[in-house]
């Protein structure tokens, strides 16, 4: 049999193999305890986005503030462990949108990185 056969015959079967049920929808909570997650995390795994494909040591720190959005700070190192620090400082926001419930969460996206302050 012709190699480019084999080639597309194997081609098909991989799609074929990747196909997948599919999945319930997810279900929607009544309520989230937002001032339970507020705090620093260590981001350990993730899949990064454009702006965090250099990030090491990262750590997000969210804080809820009076009028009730949330103050993130996303702090990393560039390029390896020893860069520069970077800071990044978006801002979410609790959603009561008619398809959510009360305390559903968004974000307004990551802002630009910029150099630490010494302080």
């Amino acid at each position: 049999m012709n190699p480019r056969r084999w080639l597309v015959l194997g081609g098909l079967g991989l799609l074929v193999g990747c196909q997948s049920a599919p999945l319930p929808p997810l279900q929607i909570v009544p309520q989230v305890d937002i001032p339970r997650f507020m705090g620093d995390w260590y981001v350990i795994a993730g899949i990064p986005t454009f702006l965090e494909r250099d990030a090491y040591n990262a750590v997000e720190s969210y804080r809820l503030d009076p009028d009730g959005s949330i103050a993130t700070t996303f702090t990393f190192r560039e390029g390896g462990f020893d860069g520069p620090e970077k800071r990044m400082t978006p801002r979410g926001f609790v959603s009561e949108h008619p398809a959510m419930p009360s305390g559903a969460c968004s974000s307004s996206g990551r802002s630009r990185p910029t150099t630490a302050s010494s302080t």
